[in-house]
């Protein structure tokens, strides 16, 4: 399996990041503002350099994997829960509330990019914090 199905894309990293999610992770996206140039994924620690935080974060954005998009995720019984499967070659993470009702499906093609989407609609929504 490509690492790129393993961490959510760049978009979602980018959102997250502007909902202020801590930016520690496994991987990172490297940000090549060179034209032609496209976004590659290494390791966090190989970054090339230390940057204040300022000029890191124009550099770099967490690629979360699959396993840290889980942990920031609620889940258990008797309270908000996230449930994840795959079906009809979609990833579906699907957020229950206190009833048991399923309040919100997020759909992807990977399962990385389905969480980093239900993350997101939680932190909008604001149903979680981290």
């Amino acid at each position: 399996m490509k690492l790129e199905q393993q961490v959510c894309s760049l978009e979602y990293v980018k959102k997250l990041k502007e909902l202020r999610v801590k930016q520690d992770s496994l991987w990172c996206w490297k940000i090549n503002k060179m034209k032609g140039v496209k976004p590659e994924i290494i390791l966090s620690k190989d970054k090339e350099e230390e940057y204040e935080y300022e000029e890191f974060s124009k550099k770099y954005c967490s690629a979360f994997t699959v396993a840290e998009l889980g942990k920031m995720l609620p889940i258990g019984y008797g309270r908000e829960s996230v449930y994840t499967n795959f079906y009809d070659n979609k990833w579906r993470v699907i957020y229950m509330d206190k009833g048991y009702k399923t309040d919100k499906k997020c759909i992807a093609k990977t399962e990385a990019d389905a969480r980093a989407k239900m993350l997101i609609y939680l932190l909008e929504n604001k149903l979680i914090k981290l």
